[in-house]
């Protein structure tokens, strides 16, 4: 699990999203709620009480995101950066469930505040609906999620994060494929810095591993890391363009909230990693692990730990997402990502020479300007006024079961289901 770079644009408000089946007006509904957000903002006391929410959300979420990939690379490394053999838990399969498990919990919960009247919380008859679209979701997260913890067995955090900071370019490819989303010049530009830096960043690692004596496994360790690490951003990528879908409706399935659908996402990658951890070859390790004295407590800590920081994370990242606007969220995102990077290579004692410092400068300004460019993209796509669409009730009443978009001052409705991804990290 990673941090995400887009987050979803809000009204300041925790009941954002728009419930599916609401009352027979949603436009005076959402009228009524915006009016109250900014009287809530204007007033002194409000203001104080929204920016102390807003650094609580960022700082959890930031320390989330930070220590939840430390933690990872430091409970299933084979050669912990600590001078001992434990703990050595290398099960990602095993690892990665639990996280599923606790926030699939952490997602009801969201789902039962998004929709205080229960309608519309998760259900089997819901599931059947969507299935087309929840279950390859679910398949891709829990082969990315897999992949990317199977990766800190054989490689280091730095090396991960360099590789994982390639994700914008099978994002731009598959929305130019699937949705046919042009990004413009000055995108693809940046994702190409981005790509170039992070070769450089890895190079010294692969000149190592070229060299190494033949009877060590450090060339094939890392080019597998690499596959595994490349193979989970591609899914990552795919991902949310699945969902988008799933979040904006189609005339014949309404949208579903965030939070139903990171739901269904993590509970079925739970299930899925749970079968193959049954008859996989991490059954009877992971087992004997647990049931040998000298670890018995090693592996509940990691377990118990790592599944409890992946609560809490999903936890913070939807209320960091919904009290900040999009460009606060997606600036404080973004910072996370660099800050992670510069971590994580100045724990690497690899990370020495001149190239590799050049390359994660290079990811670290084309980040930044990527950032700063899908904004201004977004913003020049021109979201429609929102005071005047205050003022002016639509000319045709939508129905209950299709709720009027919510605008945002920085993306317009077509954007927000794509942004609203971020919860599903």
């Amino acid at each position: 699990m990673s941090g995400a770079a887009m987050l979803l644009p809000s009204q300041h408000s925790v009941h954002m999203q728009q419930q599916i089946g609401g009352s027979s007006s949603p436009h005076r509904r959402q009228s009524r709620e915006s009016k109250e957000s900014r009287e809530c903002e204007t007033s002194p006391c409000g203001f104080r009480r929204l920016c102390v929410f807003q650094s609580i959300a960022f700082i959890v979420f930031a320390l989330g995101n930070i220590g939840l990939n430390e933690f990872n690379q430091y409970a299933l490394s084979k050669n912990p950066p600590w001078p001992r053999s434990w703990p050595a838990f290398c099960f990602p399969v095993f690892y990665s469930m639990w996280h599923m498990f606790f926030s699939a919990l952490a997602a009801y919960l969201l789902a039962c505040v998004a929709m205080p009247n229960g309608k519309d919380l998760p259900s089997f008859a819901q599931l059947w609906r969507y299935k087309h679209g929840l279950i390859p979701i679910a398949c891709c997260t829990a082969i990315s999620t897999w992949l990317n913890n199977w990766s800190f067995t054989l490689v280091s955090l730095f090396l991960n994060q360099a590789i994982r900071a390639m994700g914008p370019l099978p994002t731009v490819v598959l929305e130019y494929i699937i949705i046919g989303r042009n990004p413009g010049a000055p995108i693809v530009a940046c994702v190409g810095f981005i790509c170039i830096g992070s070769i450089l960043s890895c190079a010294y690692r692969f000149q190592e591993a070229y060299i190494a004596p033949p009877d060590t496994s450090g060339f094939d360790d890392v080019w597998l890391g690499f596959a595994m690490v490349s193979i989970s951003i591609l899914l990552s990528s795919l991902r949310p363009v699945i969902a988008m879908i799933l979040m904006s409706g189609t005339e014949t399935h309404p949208k579903l909230d965030p939070a139903v659908v990171l739901f269904y996402d993590c509970s079925l990658a739970f299930w899925f990693m749970l079968l193959y951890w049954t008859a996989g070859p991490e059954r009877e390790p992971s087992l004997a692990y647990l049931a040998d004295p000298a670890t018995r407590w090693v592996g509940v800590h990691v377990i118990t730990v790592g599944s409890s920081m992946a609560f809490m994370y999903n936890l913070a990242t939807y209320y960091y997402v919904n009290l900040t606007s999009a460009v606060t969220a997606t600036i404080g995102a973004n910072a996370v990502k660099i800050t992670l990077i510069i971590v994580a290579a100045m724990q690497d004692n690899d990370v020495q020479d001149v190239y590799t410092w050049a390359g994660v400068a290079l990811v670290i300004i084309s980040i930044a300007a990527y950032a700063y460019l899908t904004i201004e993209i977004a913003a020049a796509a021109g979201a429609p006024d929102e005071d005047a669409s205050l003022e002016k009730p639509p000319a045709v009443e939508t129905t209950p079961l299709q709720p009027a978009p919510l605008k945002s001052p920085v993306l317009g409705p077509r954007n927000m289901s794509e942004h609203a991804m971020a919860l599903l990290t």
